[in-house]
């Protein structure tokens, strides 16, 4: 059995006091006698599900904080966030009539301007779900009465 003391008030008699809080090593249905579950009920933390950071500068003591997931905000791409790209340049030309042999072909432009064929649609986008949480073992808070 993994035993971690959170608050240590130990009896004269070797015996945990009330509000003694460890980790149980088994299902809830075999917690030990005198011990309860801490899911917020009976005068105990909120424990299900949540894992132990120490109190100080950042955290209170018994604030709960945290997410299950994480998610990134969409957004439509700027200019400078495109990835590095070109474009191919598209002109109408005609070949007018006269002149002899492909040497003396006369080419005029229909259109005094170049231009490129439009690429990339403008839609948002964005990153999904990120699982960013340490490898762990979910085991049971259990708090003495």
């Amino acid at each position: 059995m993994l035993l971690v003391v959170i608050n240590p008030q130990k009896s004269g008699g070797g015996g945990y006091e009330s509000g003694h809080i460890r980790i149980h090593n088994g299902t809830i249905a075999d917690i030990p006698e005198g011990w309860v579950l801490c899911d917020g009920a009976n005068g105990t933390p909120p424990m299900v599900d949540r894992a132990v950071v120490g109190a100080g500068a950042q955290y209170q003591p018994a604030q709960c904080f945290g997410a299950d997931n994480q998610m990134t905000q969409g957004h439509t791409l700027s200019i400078d966030e495109m990835p590095s790209h070109n474009h191919r340049e598209a002109s109408l030309n005609f070949l007018e009539p006269g002149g002899s042999g492909t040497s003396q072909a006369k080419v005029k432009s229909q259109y005094s301007f170049q231009y490129t064929q439009h690429s990339g649609g403008n839609e948002p986008h964005d990153h999904g779900n990120v699982d960013v949480r340490q490898k762990s073992i979910a085991l049971i808070w259990i708090m003495k009465l």
